[in-house]
């Protein structure tokens, strides 16, 4: 067999100089494209470096600017009501430059001579970029020295012999006041300040408390810091429990021919009063306006699914008991109410409170209920022995089920006791209080204006860290007898019926109305500033210009009116979201904002 091999065909040279140059053009191409790559990682390096540098000296800005503004707080700098809030605007600090703005907690308007506690804002700028660190703190009174709390807001459960809590139950703070970021801790104490009169329940849920102890005050900020530290605050001296403040004068008796109950619906514009017992019926509505007190010698009842809705300055005067089954009442803002009660207090699945602005929010036990403007709008107080009309003198106030009150209760002779699911929003004082399995005490921080026992700076110690001996004999928070103290003491007294027309001294009705007209031309002065920046926008629009850069010169023409709208924005965010805020004692917070876009040419 026979093979025939064909002979092999060799390329034209030529072409294999063709092969060569096209694999040297490949080369280079790839190679230039690795170039540029590399060059084109270098500037975003670079840009990426500057970027850092940048927003590095802003946020070294803002830290600078928190200590400084601290250090001005420190030595007494507080901004005047025209200041608008402002500490300082536009410091240079190298390349940089910061500010700082302080707002009221309670209002978000600016800071005050009135503000009880601030958040400080502080903005660092370098070049486009901005950080902001925030911080909160107290602000206190001019008069702090001789000013007094003495009605005992600052304890979260105050009793005469015991406290009692259950090892289901809850102490915490109510975290939607507008003090809760200040996290101060939750101070409880008995008549004795003995602590093994506290009883808690190993697995109680409780955080963050303090219980008063038999002390002399610490004399250096670090002893005070390891006293809370280990649990305890310390008092020197016997804390004085006074009796509750009397009731206002009743009306003349309204005749019952018969002696049977006085029922109330619809609208109620006058004062009442009752020689038998006061009932709302079942799912009626009544609402009070006016300066209205209304009195029952024997019992207040408000039969399930009633509801009283208070729109005025309103005292409700119970000789025997006040009861709610399944029940409310509510206090519309620029409403108060204070109920003084002479027997026990019952309420079963029933709230007492301020109005609340959510619908929705049912009655909430779980410690994230709306705080609506707190447990000053509802008061209730046990009347003095002398004043009862109710048979036994051991009265019980007890929340059972699922009740919710927003309120203070004062009740020193009384058992004060949650029980259920049943949930206090404020403060109680009583002869023992207890919480039960399941139930909940949520202390509101803005009741506590650092002026009581529990703050050695106060007007209610001496100089030498004693209680002043007028306080210890203090029997009553009557006006008359708080009005007297202060004249002895030579310096302010107040309790937290600071807003209630019914308790207020004279001496704090004036403050409150200097306070008002204080916030009053704040949110004046924000009012005239927003408008006219509105009024700079508006003009700049029609003008047929670069809207942007006009309005940043005449912006710049007229900072303020700027710098107003942007705290009126900056509010009107804040109201319905939770702040991030922090103590100025402790750690730091900052936030980078949106970086500012460089604008070139008509892009």
């Amino acid at each position: 067999m026979m093979i025939r091999s064909s002979p092999s065909r060799v390329l034209p040279r030529r072409a294999r100089r063709g092969v060569a140059l096209l694999f040297a053009l490949v080369t280079v191409a790839l190679a230039s494209v690795v170039a540029l790559s590399y060059a084109k990682t270098r500037d975003s390096t670079l840009i990426a470096a500057e970027e850092l540098r940048t927003a590095a000296e802003a946020r070294n800005a803002a830290k600078s600017g928190l200590a400084l503004a601290t250090a001005m707080l420190d030595a007494g700098a507080v901004p005047s009501p025209s200041d608008q809030g402002v500490l300082f605007h536009h410091v240079s600090l190298g390349n940089t430059h910061i500010d700082a703005t302080l707002y009221d907690l309670e209002t978000n308007l600016p800071a005050s001579p009135f503000t009880r506690a601030f958040m400080l804002v502080v903005a660092g700028m370098s070049g486009s970029l901005q950080q902001v660190t925030t911080a909160v703190g107290r602000l206190p009174a001019d008069d702090s020295a001789t000013l007094a709390d003495v009605d005992l807001s600052e304890f979260a459960a105050f009793a005469t012999t015991s406290i009692d809590i259950a090892p289901d139950a809850a102490l915490a703070r109510w975290n939607k006041s507008p003090f809760a970021p200040l996290h101060e801790p939750i101070a409880i104490a008995t008549a004795s300040r003995n602590p093994t009169h506290v009883t808690i329940g190993r697995d109680a849920d409780a955080i963050d408390f303090v219980i008063a102890r038999a002390a002399p005050l610490p004399t250096t900020a670090e002893a005070a810091q390891e006293s809370l530290a280990s649990g305890r605050v310390d008092i020197p001296d016997n804390i004085a429990l006074p009796a509750a403040p009397l009731p206002p004068t009743l009306p003349e008796v309204i005749a019952l021919s018969d002696g049977t109950a006085l029922t109330l619906d619809g609208l109620v514009q006058g004062s009442t009063h009752s020689p038998a017992d006061i009932r709302i019926p079942a799912r009626a509505s009544v609402t009070v306006r006016g300066i209205v007190t209304i009195g029952a010698d024997a019992d207040f009842r408000l039969e399930r699914g009633a509801r009283l809705i208070v729109e005025g300055t309103v005292a409700l005067v119970v000789g025997d008991d006040l009861v709610l089954d399944g029940a409310e009442i509510e206090v519309a803002p620029g409403g108060s109410l204070v109920v003084y009660i002479g027997g026990d207090l019952e309420m079963e699945n029933a709230f007492i409170g301020p109005l609340r602005l959510d619908v929705t929010e049912g009655r909430d036990s779980s410690g994230n209920a709306a705080w609506d403007g707190g447990a000053e709008r509802a008061m209730l107080y046990a009347m003095q022995p002398a004043d009862r009309r109710a048979s036994s003198a051991d009265a019980r106030w007890v929340l059972r089920g699922n009740s919710v009150a927003k309120a203070t209760l004062y009740a020193p002779a009384a058992l004060v006791r949650l029980e259920g699911t049943s949930a206090l929003y404020g403060r109680a004082v009583g002869d023992r209080v207890e919480l039960a399995s399941g139930s909940a005490l949520f202390y509101d921080p803005a009741l506590d204006d650092r002026q009581g026992f529990t703050a050695s700076a106060s007007g209610v110690y001496d100089n030498r860290g004693r209680v002043r001996t007028a306080i210890l004999a203090l029997t009553s928070l009557e006006p008359a007898a708080l009005l007297s103290l202060a004249q002895s003491l030579g310096g302010r007294v107040q309790s937290v019926a600071r807003n209630q027309p019914f308790l207020e001294l004279a001496s704090d009705t004036q403050r409150s109305a200097q306070q008002s007209a204080s916030e009053t031309s704040i949110v004046i002065a924000f009012d005239r500033a927003s408008a006219a920046s509105a009024r700079l926008r508006d003009s700049t629009r029609g003008s047929g210009k670069d809207h942007e850069g006009d309005v940043e010169d005449i912006d710049e023409q007229n900072q303020h009116s700027r710098t107003a709208e942007s705290f009126l924005q900056s509010m009107r965010d804040r109201r319905d979201a939770p702040l991030r805020m922090l103590t100025v004692v402790g750690r730091q917070e900052t936030r980078q904002e949106t970086r500012q876009e460089t604008r070139h040419g008509g892009d």
